[in-house]
């Protein structure tokens, strides 16, 4: 890779917690999850105005909307802060390739990822979308499968490097 730079990083279980994480609050944030919401917002509305619509339970009305906000709104968070940390420590604990020493090399064409256990190439383009947090920037080979790049890693030219081949060769930012 001419003109090329390369760091190595361990992924950490916390490394994997916080991508899961930033993962679900994009997904959150997308079309179909605020079209269920508002489905959702629509039924319970409905059913509660067909048992009030006598007018003699306007009270229930309000107690069923409440609690069908509440209710998804627990759900919400159960997802956020048990179900999704939980599920992300079963996934490094269960794979033993990310805990594993990675090396990521660069250029502006292209980056590889390898290990003992396999190599991978990418055209910047080729990535399905990409993110970046405070600490880490996450390229998506799909809309499921993501590569965590963890910037304590990278030096700051690095880090300056990586987003200027995404921002600009790179598939649309996430």
């Amino acid at each position: 890779m001419p003109n090329s730079s390369s760091f190595q990083t361990t992924h950490t279980e916390q490394d994997v917690v916080a991508a899961a994480l930033a993962f679900q609050r994009l997904a959150l944030k997308r079309r179909p999850f605020a079209i269920f919401v508002s489905v959702i917002a629509v039924v319970i509305t409905a059913v509660a105005w067909l048992l009030a619509r006598d007018g003699e339970f306007l009270d229930v009305l309000l107690i069923m909307a409440g609690s069908g906000f509440v209710t998804l709104g627990l759900m919400i968070g159960l997802l956020r802060w048990v179900s999704v940390p939980l599920s992300a420590r079963r996934q490094f604990r269960q794979s033993v390739s990310l805990g594993e020493p990675v090396t990521f090399s660069f250029d502006e064409d292209q980056i590889e990822l390898g290990n003992e256990r396999s190599h991978a190439r990418f055209a910047w383009d080729e990535f399905h979308r990409w993110h970046e947090t405070e600490d880490y920037f996450m390229l998506y080979q799909s809309a499921m499968l993501y590569n965590i790049l963890p910037k304590r890693d990278m030096s700051e030219e690095q880090v300056v490097a990586v987003r200027s081949c995404l921002e600009s060769k790179g598939p649309q930012r996430a």
